[in-house]
């Protein structure tokens, strides 16, 4: 049995460090200008944030959540939700057109000669829409990632990008919520504003929606278990293929 004495220490050392930097970082400055700057961009913010967090998400770069949660800090939670999902979809288009355009045509042959990728675009043609939604509904899969993969496969664009957006929408939710509750608590800290309540409710929102957003990621994992039970079967049956 393996001891769990490096995780602990590991989870330690990033609790310490969040502590230490709250303590001893201008973080209140910082985010207090950060947020100034956005808002001489105008409109302009909202309209330039979606292109910015789909280029992260193409790019496969790291802190993609912070990049996110943003959303909501500047743009509130509802016009944060639906930017962040507008981000989502440029780059998932944008990693449909480039797998579908230069992946595809670089795995065909793999594709032709593989038993098993065979195996993973029959099960997209059959049920792609479905696998699509609950790996991007469960909010720990790399969905940027997958993006490529889909493209990939033989699930037909629209239809992709449909169920794509169906199951981001509930993490766009979370984020943006997080992001919201983060300016809230931002203007408090910083003497901006002394009312509780906002505070509170929007904490309040964040919780459902991180509960929300877990239930649906383990029902996500518990129906996609269960989709490739008949593929297994079909896969160890004599003479099937």
């Amino acid at each position: 049995m393996k001891r769990p004495l490096p995780k602990i220490l590991a989870i330690t050392a990033v609790v310490a460090g969040g502590v230490w930097a709250f303590h001893s970082l201008p973080w209140l400055e910082w985010m207090t200008a950060l947020e100034a700057r956005v808002a001489t961009l105008g409109p302009w913010g909202a309209v330039l944030f979606p292109f910015f967090y789909a280029l992260c998400n193409l790019l496969l770069l790291p802190g993609g959540t912070v990049v996110a949660a943003s959303g909501g800090y500047f743009f509130g939670i509802v016009p944060g939700t639906f930017l962040i999902l507008a981000g989502n979809l440029l780059g998932a288009a944008v990693a449909l057109w480039l797998a579908r355009t230069l992946g595809r045509r670089w795995l065909e042959p793999k594709i032709r000669n593989s038993p098993r990728w065979s195996r993973i675009d029959r099960a997209f043609r059959r049920e792609g829409p479905k696998i699509v939604f609950l790996t991007q509904v469960h909010p720990f899969f790399p969905s940027s990632l997958l993006n490529y993969v889909y493209g990939t496969t033989a699930i037909p664009f629209g239809t992709c990008m449909l169920w794509i957006a169906a199951g981001q929408l509930p993490s766009c939710l979370f984020f943006a919520c997080m992001g919201a509750f983060s300016q809230q608590g931002v203007d408090f800290l910083s003497g901006r504003t002394s009312e509780t309540l906002p505070l509170v409710l929007k904490g309040s929102g964040l919780l459902l929606t991180l509960v929300l957003t877990y239930y649906l990621g383990r029902m996500a994992l518990r129906l996609l278990a269960r989709s490739e039970e008949p593929e297994e079967s079909l896969e160890e049956a004599p003479g099937r293929f």
